[in-house]
């Protein structure tokens, strides 16, 4: 009941199945590349059948011409029934390429392995990832139904740009499935294709991406404007935000509206000037490098526990939510912290 794969660089249509008496997530290729060439494949090469045609064309083309027409309208008639075909028949090895699957998934739901798909922020919350990291091999491990469920609950809206797949929120879900220690045919993710602009040049990809909102262009530090040709190319060069994590923690307490992209980042550098990170240098000499990267773990002390800083600081910043100082803020919301 595990939701199929198939090969790399690809995008898969999901639909719901009730083979096998319930209920399941099913991918399969889109059905104008794979469903008839699985039908062809899987019918005995035998002549088709061929009625006089002289009568409907009035002798006025020649038969070897009519077969032609004949077999170009078996083809129309195939891929119009390509929708009751169970996509399990689609067994063809030609492959669309990455584009033109794509370009047939805009606001449908595909799979997409998630080393395909790219950041579009510099920084993650290290407590945050640890938790939905967890959760992946948890679910994973009770297999099922469980794991389908969990794989398909989640979607990742995705901008389809010249160079890929651009994931515009859920990083920490993506991130997570990544480092996640499952099989790597497993590390899938249930996208939505919200924008394509695979024609455009990169800059103008990314200048695209930059007016839109559908970037962060703040780097782990709080730092700001930085150039969107220097977001993280993958997954790994992503780097973690304490601050990050205290924000999520003041959201899933309401001291702020949710919901908006990149919101927790607004808050985080509004927190990060206020309360006091521990940097501690391990070593004198890394004191100039623990300004680049100040929550590198040989910049705090070593019973430094992120996750118990992030819970001693939650009051004083559920404070500063509901503070005139944050009015300015997306998603200010005074008055309902739970």
């Amino acid at each position: 009941s595990r939701a199929p794969h198939g090969g790399a660089s690809q995008c898969f249509y999901c639909h719901h199945s009730s083979a096998e008496g319930g209920n399941k997530v099913v991918c399969a290729p889109p059905v104008f590349f794979f469903s008839a060439c699985a039908l062809l494949r899987n019918t005995p090469r035998t002549p088709l059948p061929l009625p006089l045609l002289s009568v409907a064309t009035n002798g006025r083309l020649p038969l070897a011409m009519t077969r032609l027409a004949l077999w170009l309208a078996l083809c129309a008639c195939v891929l119009g029934m390509c929708a009751a075909i169970d996509p399990a028949l689609s067994k063809c090895s030609a492959m669309p390429t990455r584009s033109e699957a794509a370009e047939a998934a805009l606001a449908v739901d595909c799979w997409l392995y998630v080393g395909e798909v790219r950041p579009t922020e510099f920084a993650y919350g290290p407590t945050e990832l640890a938790q939905t990291k967890e959760a992946i091999e948890r679910h994973w491990t009770a297999g099922g139904d469980d794991w389908a469920q969990h794989q398909a609950h989640t979607v990742v809206p995705i901008v389809l740009g010249p160079d890929g797949f651009y994931a515009v929120d859920k990083h920490h879900r993506c991130l997570g499935l990544h480092r996640a220690h499952i099989p790597a045919d497993e590390k899938k993710v249930l996208c939505r294709i919200v924008s394509k602009r695979p024609s455009l040049s990169v800059p103008d990809f990314l200048h695209y991406m930059f007016n839109n909102e559908f970037l962060w262009t703040s780097d782990a530090k709080g730092l700001h404007e930085m150039d969107p040709h220097m977001l993280p190319p993958s997954w790994d060069e992503m780097l973690p935000d304490p601050y990050r994590d205290l924000a999520g923690y003041v959201r899933a307490h309401h001291g702020f509206d949710g919901g908006l992209l990149y919101v927790e980042f607004h808050w985080a550098n509004f927190f990060r000037e206020r309360i006091p990170f521990p940097l501690e240098p391990r070593d004198p000499a890394l004191g100039a490098w623990c300004h680049v990267r100040p929550y590198d773990n040989a910049c705090v002390a070593e019973d430094f526990d992120e996750s118990a800083w992030v819970h001693e600081n939650l009051a004083q910043a559920i404070d500063l939510s509901q503070s005139p100082e944050a009015s300015h803020l997306l998603g200010y919301h005074p008055g309902v912290v739970v």
